[in-house]
């Protein structure tokens, strides 16, 4: 599923990407993956403060090297300390907005925070499913939605510019 997606973004960004190389120009695309959360502060971690920087991080891996072909910048930046529990922006619109899911507010009893109190975090709910951890897959999926935003088709002519020239059967 994840090499589909990847497949599928990839085939929707190359007619820009060949325009790109065509002309000779990069256009210093980015997409920035922000994780804003707060920091675990139990020596003995739950699974969930365990397995979520893993995520993020393969997330962020696989959409770099996906985009790299594609002379997207993928940035990756951590927030920590942060009142909102876990939060994933990806080019600053959040991940649940992206996916058309909604967050669930959750409390973890075995890892406290700063103040001792029960740390708080984000479950995602998506189609009916609860991702208490937010898997790789996901990220990326929203990542390839986000990317999408970083293309404006414009019409190519048979020769490939998109001026028409004398040999266009669409002059203007």
């Amino acid at each position: 599923m994840k090499k589909l997606l990847i497949i599928t973004a990839l085939m929707c960004c190359v007619p820009a990407f060949i325009q790109a190389q065509r002309s000779g120009k990069s256009d210093g695309k980015s997409l920035v993956i922000l994780w804003q959360h707060t920091v675990c502060q139990s020596k003995n971690p739950c699974e969930r403060c365990l397995m979520a920087p893993q995520e993020v991080q393969t997330a962020y891996e696989e959409l770099h090297s996906a985009f790299a072909k594609l002379d997207i910048t993928v940035i990756y930046d951590e927030q920590t300390e942060t009142q909102t529990g876990d939060h994933i922006l990806i080019n600053g619109k959040a991940l649940e907005d992206l996916l058309g899911g909604r967050l669930l507010k959750r409390q973890c009893a075995s890892c406290p925070s700063i103040d001792e109190k029960a740390k708080e975090y984000n479950a995602l709910e998506l189609d009916g499913t609860t991702y208490e951890i937010i898997p790789a897959n996901l990220i990326i999926k929203a990542g390839l939605l986000a990317a999408s935003d970083l293309f404006a088709a414009e019409p190519l002519t048979p020769c490939g510019t998109t001026t028409p020239c004398q040999e266009c059967p669409n002059k203007h």
